[in-house]
């Protein structure tokens, strides 16, 4: 398994002390917003898996309690600790143990959900009816608490939209904000992303920056495009941590390589959207059915996303190219390791990431990569990956040609490469933030 299992811890109503609740040191008031929201979902996205882990490391460390909230507006809702329990539970057998739910499993996931949604309204009521941001109920579990230091963390962008808010939340609960941010995507590429979504964005990354008191980052082109935007606001970034994402127990070398196939093939993997820049390898499919040479297959597994100008057309065109390039759309786990133990490579063309996690899994189960000459991948790829330009076809060509070549010395190469990759591990992820928290509350207890 890839987590420990959580039991909650009863309630107390009464003052505990510095040490708290069966020698509980802190309270993190931990953000389920978009978990509870997500709850539903067969598949995890990379921002949930970071999310879940999150709440995973915080619920099984004995130092913490942790009461699970969510924003609704300007004000804070409080999930039931039994309801917080049970969706990690639940999440973790279907996104990290990739378990099949059982059908009484599956309701409960459903009541968890719909109850998540009552909280939010009866939040958005209470703060109509009342005027207060926060519940009795949440301000009761507080005090429950005694003197404890209490910290928000929030670590899947979820809400961050009314800046008062998270002022409130030091103000009146002397809590210290935690943000994770994933990248800035949105606010660098706004034509990479739905109408609207740059401003939403950047009004998340706006509060962060001024209401933050640590920032974890899961790369350096994060931190240092998330200062870049904190400058232009003429904001002073607060503290923060790079933190490299983990890589899940599941994502090992593969026990056996198929039999090379018939006809040699490449994937890509991942929602087909404008960023992810599947109109290159198009083209590169074209360049080569021009040079008359034998053609590899190029095999689309993903749904298809959004369409916005830099992907138009794009499904047509590949649909033209069949059956040198074809679309899987359902893949389930088991069918995709097959294919990805036949690949001669995975494909990477995005034209941004803030980071790279598929590369990484990649490299993890042996699999040459050839990726875009991109931050991120430089940072996620440790030297171990081709990396080509993202708007050269020409260049994307070569590479398929020699990788798919028989006996190809290119891919034996990029294979021999992969035995110097070191994954990057959940453990040490969270020791690097525990080492930052506590190196900053001891800067905040010298003020």
């Amino acid at each position: 398994m890839g987590y420990r299992p959580y039991r909650a811890r009863p309630s107390r109503p009464d003052p505990v002390g510095d040490q708290g609740n069966d020698g509980v040191k802190r309270v993190v008031l931990y953000d389920c917003g978009r978990l509870m929201a997500r709850a539903k979902s067969a598949t995890p996205t990379g921002i949930d898996r970071v999310d879940l882990r999150y709440l995973d490391h915080f619920l099984n460390d004995p130092d913490t309690q942790v009461i699970g909230v969510g924003q609704k507006s300007d004000s804070l809702g409080l999930y039931s600790e039994a309801d917080v329990a049970t969706i990690h539970r639940l999440l973790c057998r279907r996104w990290l143990d990739r378990a099949a739910l059982s059908d009484a499993d599956r309701r409960t996931v459903t009541r968890v959900y719909l109850r998540g949604k009552a909280m939010s309204l009866g939040a958005k009521l209470g703060r109509r009816l009342t005027g207060a941001r926060f519940p009795g109920a949440l301000r009761r579990r507080l005090s429950g608490c005694g003197d404890m230091p209490v910290m928000y963390v929030n670590a899947s962008h979820k809400g961050l939209t009314k800046e008062p808010l998270f002022s409130a939340m030091k103000a009146e609960l002397g809590a210290r904000l935690v943000f994770f941010v994933h990248d800035m995507i949105p606010v660098d590429f706004p034509q990479f992303v739905r109408p609207g979504h740059d401003e939403k964005h950047a009004v998340r990354m706006r509060i962060a920056a001024r209401q933050g008191d640590m920032i974890v980052w899961n790369s350096i082109y994060s931190r240092d495009r998330f200062n870049a935007f904190a400058a232009r606001e003429g904001i002073e970034p607060p503290p923060g941590v790079i933190l490299h994402i983990g890589v899940e127990p599941h994502f090992r070398p593969l026990a056996t390589a198929a039999p090379p196939a018939e006809r040699p093939y490449f994937l890509i993997v991942g929602t087909v959207e404008p960023r992810k820049n599947l109109r290159v390898l198009l083209d590169a499919w074209e360049h080569l059915r021009t040079r008359g040479g034998p053609v590899p297959q190029l095999r689309v597994i993903g749904k298809r996303g959004w369409v916005t100008e830099a992907n138009i057309g794009d499904a047509e065109r590949a649909a033209a190219l069949a059956p040198d390039v074809v679309e899987l759309d359902r893949v389930d786990d088991d069918a995709l390791m097959a294919q990805l133990s036949g690949a001669c490579a995975l494909l990477f063309p995005s034209f941004t990431e803030g980071w790279g996690m598929p590369l990484v899994e990649a490299a993890i189960m042996g699999i040459p990569a050839i990726a875009a000459d991109i931050p991120a991948f430089h940072e996620a790829g440790q030297g171990c990956v081709l990396l080509i330009d993202p708007a050269d076809p020409t260049a994307w060509a070569d590479a398929v040609t020699a990788y798919a070549a028989p006996a190809s010395k290119a891919r034996a190469a990029a294979l021999d490469g992969l035995a110097r990759f070191v994954p990057p591990q959940w453990t040490a992820h969270f020791e690097g933030l525990e080492a930052a928290l506590a190196a900053q509350n001891g800067k905040n207890a010298g003020k």
